[in-house]
C-alpha cells in the first residue's frame, strides 16, 4: 500500500477488528503517530473498534457454522448491516472459482471453502437472502450461481 492510496476524506472513521495483541499495537501506532514507518495515520475519535463479543455474535447468530471465524468481510458487512445504513450496497464479495481468492491476491489463487477458517458459501448463502429480501444491493458480478 502506498501513502497515495489511503483515503484522506474529511469525516472518515476507521473501523478495525483486532484480533491478538499486536492489532492494539498497530492501532496505537496509527493514533499516537509513534512509528515513522507507519502509513496510516488518524485521530483516536475517528477510529472505532469492533467488540469481540459482536465478532462472537455474528459468528453464532448469523454464520452457525463449525468455521474458525466470520471473514472480514463478512463482519464488516454484518458492522454495515447493524449500524442502520440506509442502504447497503455490497462489492467483491462472493467466492468461486473464476475470480482469485482474496482481493490483494498477487497471482491467482484457486478459491476453496475450508471451514477450517470461514464458511464462505454461508457468507454466500446470507447475502443471496438479504438481497432477494431487499435488505442489501449485492453486485454478485458474473456469476451465475450467485443469481439463484
Amino acid at each position: 500500500m502506498q501513502q497515495a492510496d489511503i483515503p484522506t476524506d474529511k469525516g472518515i472513521k476507521w473501523v478495525f477488528l483486532p484480533c491478538r495483541l499486536n492489532d492494539y499495537h498497530y492501532i496505537s501506532e496509527v493514533v499516537k503517530g509513534t512509528n515513522p514507518k507507519q502509513k496510516l495515520k488518524a485521530q483516536a475519535a475517528d477510529v472505532r473498534l469492533l467488540h469481540p463479543d459482536f465478532v462472537r455474535y455474528v459468528h453464532k447468530v448469523w454464520m452457525r457454522t463449525e468455521s474458525f471465524r466470520p471473514s472480514t468481510g463478512a463482519v464488516m458487512f454484518m458492522t454495515a448491516l447493524h449500524s442502520g445504513c440506509d442502504s447497503l450496497s455490497v462489492y467483491g464479495m462472493g467466492f468461486n472459482h473464476k475470480y482469485t481468492s482474496y482481493y490483494y491476491d498477487q497471482t491467482f489463487t484457486i478459491y476453496k471453502n475450508l471451514k477450517q477458517w470461514h464458511d464462505f458459501a454461508r457468507e454466500i448463502e446470507i447475502m443471496k437472502k438479504l438481497d432477494k429480501a431487499g435488505i442489501i444491493k449485492w453486485y454478485k458480478r458474473d456469476v451465475p450461481e450467485f443469481y439463484s
